[in-house]
């Protein structure tokens, strides 16, 4: 499967490449629109250039918001050696499924920077794993991070030292947060207790994942795709996200290859008046682009992301 067909899969209605497009011809609309203020003023109501300043440097601002997947992807091959080192017995339908499979934690940082003052309000995010390959050689998802019953843990504390506990699920790290929040109160520990890792501990990490995202939605555990969705009431501003999947990969596969895909946007009622009423100056597809809150969207390929591990 293409980046493409993963964009359409998130409803991003515009390539990559288009929003450079998109952008110089609202300049030259605010031109346009400067100029027509300027036949309208009159001595009770002056106009000059400054609106036409304001908006053109408000699509400065706005062209240079980012949102990126890391072109490099943190991952660790899960072997029974984290178990041994730990002086742990691996469960046994962990060490049966390793058998025919090797497991490694994949982390996925993506960079998002809004205009300053402003924000997004929605991440969507897609990765496939070996697409295009028969099924005998697509990895599968095993777990994934977060999930939607991470919502009530991440609303009160955004950053958590996560890991893998001894069933290769994501846990909260209980001594670190012990530490970090001790005063947490009864209702707080008891959903952090649910998703914290048992007597054990944790077999591998932990690692910071920096949630800002309250609401989730992630779909494709037991898939080859996987699919988060995460949204906030509030615009969240400039953030680094962590997510992360524990991907099941079947021995006889040599190479393990990805692609990404990212859509974050904001509602068109945070844009100026003004820039509203520019709307009137640009083609059909330029004006939904800018209605749909000028999202961004990313795609990313990984090559052989196991290699040498």
């Amino acid at each position: 499967m293409s980046a493409e067909s993963l964009l359409s899969e998130l409803d991003a209605d515009f390539r990559p490449d288009e929003r450079a497009l998109f952008f110089q011809e609202a300049r030259a609309a605010a031109e346009s629109y400067a100029r027509t203020l300027g036949r309208e003023a009159t001595a009770e109501s002056p106009q000059d250039d400054e609106t036409g300043l304001q908006i053109q440097a408000l699509l400065d601002e706005l062209e240079r918001e980012t949102a990126e997947f890391s072109p490099v992807l943190p991952v660790v091959r899960l072997r029974r050696k984290h178990f041994e080192d730990l002086g742990l017995q691996c469960p046994p339908h962990i060490a049966q499924l390793m058998r025919r499979f090797d497991f490694y934690l994949v982390r996925f940082p993506i960079t998002l920077v809004p205009k300053p003052g402003w924000g997004f309000q929605q991440l969507d995010c897609i990765v496939e794993f070996n697409p295009d390959q028969p099924p005998t050689e697509r990895p599968v998802i095993y777990h994934i991070f977060p999930q939607e019953d991470w919502e009530d843990i991440i609303r009160f504390q955004q950053g958590l030292a996560i890991g893998l506990d001894e069933n290769l699920e994501f846990k909260v790290d209980l001594k670190r947060l012990v530490v970090e929040l001790p005063n947490l109160d009864a209702a707080q520990q008891a959903k952090i207790g649910a998703k914290a890792a048992g007597l054990a501990g944790l077999v591998v990490g932990p690692f910071n994942y920096r949630i800002r995202r309250p609401k989730i939605m992630s779909r494709g555990q037991g898939n080859v795709k996987v699919r988060w969705r995460l949204e906030s009431e509030a615009y969240v501003g400039e953030e680094e996200t962590q997510l992360g999947v524990v991907l099941q990969v079947p021995k006889d596969v040599s190479q393990v290859n990805a692609v990404g895909a990212l859509k974050v946007g904001k509602d068109f009622h945070t844009f100026t008046a003004h820039l509203r009423h520019l709307m009137r100056f640009v083609r059909e597809r330029t004006r939904t682009y800018f209605e749909q809150g000028a999202p961004l969207v990313q795609t990313q390929p990984w090559k052989d992301i196991t290699a040498g591990l």
